[in-house]
C-alpha cells in the first residue's frame, strides 16, 4: 500500500507488477517509452506514490512515472479495495474509468475538465500527469494551499457547471444506460454504505434506529434498479477526486465508480463531504471556504439541470438519505480510518453536530437541499 521512491529499470518493474495481471506488456512498454521519452525498454525512470492518492483514495493502486521532465499516472485496479483487501470490488470498474474518460473526452464542454486517457488494458490505466498540483482535500486541510482556492465560491460553480452539464447532456440516454452499466459498483454501494446505517444509529442510541436503517436499505435496493438511473453520474465526488490545477482551473479524477444512475450520488456525496469539512476545518477560514464552496457548486449546477425533471421529492428524499449515510460511513463506519474524524471514539460521537444533522436528513429534514425542492415548485 505504500512505495517507496526508486531509479528503477521499466523492464523489470513492468514485468514484476503486471506479469500475471492480462495486461498488455508490449503496448504498456510501448507507451511508457513513448510518453516518457525512453530511449529503450531497458532504460530507468522514477517511480514515485502519488501522494494525493495514497494519502486519501481508497479503491486502487496509483503510481506516478517520471523520467526528467515527463511523467504519467499509472492507474492499477485490484479484485479489492486497495486499502481494504476484506472487500471484494469488481476490477471491471478501472474499464469503465476508462470509457468514462473517453466519452467524457470527446464532450467539447466537458473535455478539459478531466485528465487525458492514454493507455488501457486489462485493469490497468495510463492517463496524463496533471502536475504536483493540490486537491480541494489539501486546499481545505492545509494552510499551506489554501491560497489555491482562490474564491472559494466560484471554485464550488466551476465544479457544479462541470457535474450539472455532465447530468444534462446524458439525461435518459438510453445508450448511455446500457454502456455505463454497472451494477457490481452498486452492489458494494449498498453492502458498504447503505446497509450497515441501521446498526450504527443503535450504537448511538437513536429511537427510530430501525425504521431509519430500513429506509437506507430501501434506498440501496432503489439504486441497484437500473430502470432507476437517469444521468450518467461520475460516481465519487468528493474533495479528493477535484484537483486545482496553476491557472486555479479543475481537473475531475478517479472516475472507476461511474454509472447510469441517480444524480444524488454525485450532488449529495459532494456536499456530504463539504459539511464534514466545515464541521472538522482547522480555522474558520477553512469553514467559510467549505461552506462557500458548497453553496458555489449548487448554484453552479442547478441552472444546467433546471429544465429537466430530475429532482422530484423522492429523488430528494434519495439525496437526504445518501448524504447521511455517508457521513456516517466516515465517522462510525469503516472509513472512518485515514479521513477527518480518525482517532475520534466512537462514544463522542452523539453528541456532534455533523451526526446530529446526519440523522435530521435520514428523516428528509437537510436544508442543503431546500434549493432542489424549490425547483419543483416552479
Amino acid at each position: 500500500r505504500r512505495y517507496v521512491k526508486a531509479t528503477i529499470l521499466m523492464t523489470s518493474w513492468v514485468e514484476c507488477v503486471f506479469a500475471s495481471t492480462g495486461v498488455d506488456l508490449g503496448r504498456l512498454k510501448e507507451t511508457l517509452i513513448r510518453h516518457l521519452s525512453l530511449t529503450k525498454t531497458g532504460d530507468d525512470f522514477h517511480l514515485e506514490p502519488v501522494a494525493d492518492v495514497l494519502a486519501g483514495g481508497i479503491i486502487n493502486y496509483t503510481w506516478r512515472l517520471r523520467k526528467d521532465q515527463n511523467s504519467v499516472i499509472l492507474k492499477y485496479a485490484p479484485p479489492f479495495i486497495a486499502t481494504q483487501p476484506g472487500i471484494p470490488l469488481d476490477p471491471q470498474r478501472i474499464t469503465f474509468e476508462a470509457d468514462a474518460l473517453r466519452w467524457v473526452g470527446e464532450q467539447d464542454s466537458l473535455a478539459q475538465k478531466i485528465p487525458k486517457l492514454l493507455f488501457q488494458s486489462g485493469f490497468c490505466i495510463i492517463m496524463e500527469d496533471l502536475g504536483e498540483v493540490p486537491d480541494l482535500h489539501d486546499c481545505l486541510t492545509t494552510s499551506k494551499h489554501q491560497d489555491h482556492v482562490g474564491d472559494a465560491t466560484s471554485l464550488g460553480s466551476q465544479i457544479g457547471k462541470m457535474i450539472g452539464e455532465l447530468h444534462r447532456i446524458s439525461f435518459r440516454r438510453k445508450d448511455l444506460q446500457n454502456r455505463f452499466n454497472q451494477p457490481s459498483i452498486q452492489q458494494t454501494r449498498s453492502h458498504v454504505l447503505y446497509n450497515p446505517t441501521g446498526s450504527l444509529l443503535k450504537q448511538l442510541g437513536v429511537e427510530d434506529a430501525e425504521h431509519l436503517g430500513e429506509l437506507c436499505k430501501q434506498h440501496g435496493d432503489r439504486v441497484l434498479d437500473p430502470n432507476n438511473g437517469i444521468v450518467l453520474t461520475m460516481g465519487d465526488l468528493w474533495p479528493r477526486s477535484v484537483m486545482l490545477t496553476k491557472d486555479k482551473s479543475i481537473r475531475i479524477i478517479d472516475w472507476e465508480f461511474v454509472h447510469f444512475g441517480d444524480p444524488a450520488q454525485d450532488v449529495a456525496h459532494f456536499i456530504a463531504h463539504l459539511a464534514m469539512f466545515a464541521d472538522r476545518s482547522f480555522d474558520e477560514s477553512a469553514r467559510e471556504k467549505s461552506l462557500a464552496i458548497m453553496h458555489g457548486f449548487i448554484e453552479g449546477y442547478i441552472p444546467c439541470i433546471a429544465d429537466l425533471d430530475l429532482f422530484d421529492e423522492a429523488r430528494i428524499h434519495g439525496c437526504c438519505i445518501h448524504f447521511a449515510c455517508e457521513i456516517f460511513l466516515r465517522t462510525l463506519g469503516i472509513f472512518q480510518s485515514g479521513f477527518l474524524y480518525d482517532g475520534v471514539p466512537h462514544d463522542a460521537f452523539k453528541e456532534m453536530k455533523i451526526i446530529q444533522m446526519a440523522i435530521a436528513s435520514l428523516r428528509g429534514q437537510n436544508p442543503f437541499f431546500d434549493p432542489f425542492r424549490k425547483l419543483n415548485n416552479k
